[in-house]
């Protein structure tokens, strides 16, 4: 004969076990707590107990809902959730404004990516982090959690060829718009940030809009490492060391690019925001760190700089192209081409200097340069590659 008992856990059984307090806050029972064997238990680890009232002025305190106290519980607790798929997209909106309430995405950036894996773009759609490298630098691992961005402005961060950030971005499937404008790029990051695309057949495929204005180093070699992203609609080479050559003429026709006077997407009239759930948490990160750095500046200056010498000048590229130096190239498929903004080779500065004929000696020596030029090439990115697969 058995027990009704005997088909029962018995209390020790039973894993935390929470009870409310006679002030409304869940608690787990004497001898429960996470904490009480553990005094070396890490803050973010910890279990909070949820807020079950609220104060409103003098008055008696008024009682949460129960879905408000399940909300405020999980906010706090994130490091006890494994995934989040498969919830309605309502339940996480309120669960994410929760955690920004309480601060929880502060601790510790996984909590942040529960959510992007579940939710992807909808935490965050369009990120613009102009003339933000030390943000950049600062939260690496936040900006590493945003992989289905749609709109990403890097403009005037002179990230350069070897930041852990252009790696990352060469593996997001999800991007279309990519304004890397000034960012000491040269032929070989371009070719390392493409790789993945290029011989993996992975990362920003889905690329229409794509800014490398600005960076002087890039030559006619980068336009190989572009000729893969097929569905590329405008590309601003302005600036760059890619001149108005038959090497343009070659890609445009591979391409079946217009050379044109005017994009839209590349003028002073379009403006990049962030938006999704997480802009505002990217907005305090932003102010956080102005903080910090206006005290650090503030600390510097109090002691007195009166025998500093100067710190060198940095230059910085401006927006206006000086086209003097550097010729505006603007491609953009035949297809999206607005009326009037058409150009031909014949219209623009083919290069500079003075032509002069070439001998069939001269033409020789050129082919076998090319030919070593090609094999360098495939080298290059045969090293590319292996490194590629390192870091991953």
């Amino acid at each position: 004969m058995t027990h009704a008992s005997d088909d029962c856990l018995s209390f020790e059984d039973a894993s935390l076990v929470y009870v409310r307090d006679k002030r409304g806050v869940l608690t787990s029972p004497p001898g429960y707590e996470k904490s009480s064997k553990r005094d070396d238990l890490r803050e973010c680890d910890k279990v909070h107990g949820a807020s079950c009232v609220k104060q409103l002025g003098s008055s008696l305190p008024s009682p949460h809902s129960l879905f408000q106290i399940c909300k405020n519980f999980v906010a706090q607790n994130l490091h006890l959730l494994e995934s989040l798929h498969d919830f309605p997209e309502t339940i996480g909106h309120e669960l994410f404004q929760e955690a920004l309430q309480v601060n929880t995405f502060h601790k510790n950036s996984d909590y942040l990516k529960i959510f992007c894996e579940a939710y992807e773009n909808l935490v965050l759609k369009d990120l613009c982090l102009r003339e933000a490298t030390t943000l950049i630098n600062k939260y690496m691992n936040y900006f590493q959690c945003f992989n289905n961005l749609t709109m990403l402005d890097l403009s005037h961060c002179r990230l350069g060829n070897k930041h852990e950030y252009l790696t990352f971005i060469g593996k997001m499937k999800s991007l279309e718009y990519l304004y890397l404008k000034d960012n000491c790029l040269t032929d070989t990051g371009l070719a390392a940030w493409s790789l993945p695309h290029r011989m993996l057949q992975t990362g920003p495929e889905l690329l229409k809009v794509l800014d490398l204005s600005c960076n002087p180093d890039l030559t006619g070699f980068c336009l190989k490492s572009l000729s893969k992203f097929t569905h590329l609609k405008s590309l601003n080479l302005s600036g760059t060391g890619v001149s108005l050559t038959p090497g343009i003429e070659r890609f445009k026709k591979l391409m079946n690019f217009s050379l044109v006077s005017y994009i839209k997407e590349f003028s002073m009239e379009v403006s990049t925001v962030t938006s999704g759930w997480a802009a505002s948490f990217i907005s305090e990160l932003s102010s956080k760190l102005n903080e910090r750095m206006k005290k650090v500046q503030f600390k510097t200056s109090s002691t007195g700089n009166f025998y500093r010498r100067p710190s060198a000048s940095v230059h910085v590229l401006s927006g206006k192209i000086n086209t003097n130096i550097y010729p505006v190239v603007l491609l953009q498929s035949v297809s999206d081409v607005l009326p009037g903004t058409l150009r031909t080779l014949s219209e623009s500065k083919m290069c500079r200097g003075k032509k002069r004929l070439v001998t069939n000696g001269e033409c020789q020596t050129l082919k076998r340069q090319k030919i070593s030029n090609d094999n360098l090439e495939e080298l290059n990115d045969t090293k590319l590659l292996d490194s590629y697969l390192k870091y991953l």
